[in-house]
């Protein structure tokens, strides 16, 4: 959902595996969310308990490795090292996160032993993080920072991820309980009311922030989270103080500021990314929050809070002090902003985001595929001696922005054909093919098929 040039790659037919291109950058979408695409490296266990070796779709985004816990870190390190396709370092071009599950201290440690090649998610901040969403507003907000851990290089703060979001669902996809026994670490519930505070947390510190699909869109209570229209706010809502948050951290460039705390205590935790922004973050739930703190902007440099909480300003004074509000976490202060505010120059620097592909893959010979009805109900090998149709996947383009596929064949004397379909009708073919490209003339969804080719 980033705008720009993104890749969503497919993989087709028998014995076979293909890539899809598609720009996107035309597709209505909230603020571009960074590192949204990440490509996954399953690393086999010497047990068996693990699936796959690496595979580079693209090294434009984030590499997670998963199943790293029974590799040793030399060999983490050198697969990152020598996998990259055009012989440079991965490390160079993306960022490798290690699902490796720990305190501050064990996480440093580990990130010293793949040479820093690789990064982690930040347990520890994340446990700080839902103790404060947990504590009912008596939660030290004072400790937060202790809790990150000290190689923040490639550290990546997160409030939720796939390890600890186990809900339960309905036949229309709403959250019915929680399947906490299959839960990594216990999960934050998007609707809680200091959701709010977690992301201004994850994105004011040191790292580079993740946003869980499920906390950035509400997909829990409308009972449409398998029929949505993509393009449709009403229909896929944005909670707003996350993407107001994202849209600060582009805008305001935080993360070329330096990290510093001015303040803090029992229930204010004020960050400033040094002469960008001023970040005070509350759990109380029903008190305004002010601090005069200490800053790097220049004296009478005039801020304003750029999470709309309040119309006021704040001038900064002759002794480089300046007064900040924060407001509660109940939804009083404007635009019902709960528990951050980010103070800034009157008018941003600004922020353009640039274009960038995502690939995404799909192996359909060694995948059995899925028929369940609640599933994508894609995948699977190519029968033999049958024209029978197998659905590769999906992808969402928008009008005049080229897709274009690429397929590999395994076996050369099984030609396949690749067809691409739109939510009515079948809008394109090429056959027998191992590359092509297709222009959409409307945005939407479309779905990309292949069967064995047959010169008939």
């Amino acid at each position: 959902m980033t705008a720009g040039m993104e890749t969503s790659a497919l993989a087709i037919g028998a014995l076979t595996f293909a890539i899809i291109r598609a720009l996107t950058d035309k597709v209505p979408t909230p603020p571009t969310i960074p590192r949204s695409h990440p490509t996954t490296c399953a690393m086999k266990c010497d047990d068996g308990s693990s699936g796959t070796r690496s595979k580079w779709g693209s090294t434009d985004g984030d590499l997670t490795l998963s199943s790293i816990f029974c590799h040793p870190p030399w060999r983490i390190s050198f697969t990152i090292c020598s996998s990259a396709p055009d012989g440079l370092a991965v490390e160079t071009k993306c960022l490798p996160v290690g699902e490796y599950v720990g305190g501050g201290a064990e996480l440093d440690n580990w990130c010293n032993s793949v040479q820093n090649r690789a990064g982690t998610f930040d347990f520890g901040l994340r446990g700080s993080i839902y103790g404060m969403v947990t504590g009912n507003g008596f939660f030290d907000m004072g400790s937060i920072p202790g809790s990150q851990q000290g190689n923040r290089l490639r550290t990546v703060p997160f409030v939720n991820n796939h390890d600890t979001f186990r809900p339960k669902l309905t036949a229309e996809g709403n959250y019915n309980g929680w399947d906490s026994s299959q839960e990594l670490a216990a999960h934050i519930d998007p609707y809680d009311g200091r959701l709010s505070a977690a992301y201004a947390i994850a994105f004011a510190v040191d790292g580079t922030p993740t946003v869980f699909i499920e906390d950035l869109f509400d997909l829990g209570q409308l009972g449409n989270r398998f029929t949505h229209d993509p393009k449709s706010a009403a229909q896929l809502p944005v909670r707003s103080d996350i993407a107001n948050i994202i849209w600060c951290h582009q805008h305001l460039r935080f993360k070329e500021g330096a990290y510093k705390v001015p303040y803090s205590s029992g229930d204010l935790l004020v960050i400033e990314r040094s002469a960008k922004a001023i970040i005070g973050i509350t759990d109380s739930w029903t008190v305004w929050q002010t601090a005069t703190v200490a800053t790097d902007f220049p004296a009478g440099t005039v801020l304003k809070d750029h999470s709309g909480a309040t119309v006021e300003t704040a001038t900064v004074g002759g002794d480089r002090k300046v007064t900040i509000k924060v407001p509660p976490c109940n939804g009083e202060a404007l635009g019902g902003r709960r528990c951050y505010a980010i103070w800034g120059p009157l008018t941003p620097p600004g922020y353009t985001p640039a274009q960038r592909e995502t690939t995404q893959e799909w192996e359909m010979a060694d995948d059995l595929g899925d028929s369940h009805p609640l599933s994508l109900q894609q995948g699977g090998k190519l029968p033999a001696n049958s024209i029978e149709t197998r659905t590769v996947g999906r992808i969402f383009v928008a009008a005049s922005s080229p897709v274009t596929f690429y397929l590999f064949l395994s076996d050369s004397l099984n030609p396949v054909t690749v067809e691409l379909y739109n939510e009515n009708a079948l809008v394109h073919s090429e056959s027998p093919s191992t590359q092509g490209s297709y222009t959409p003339n409307f945005t939407g969804w479309y779905s990309i098929h292949g069967f064995l080719f047959r010169d008939v």
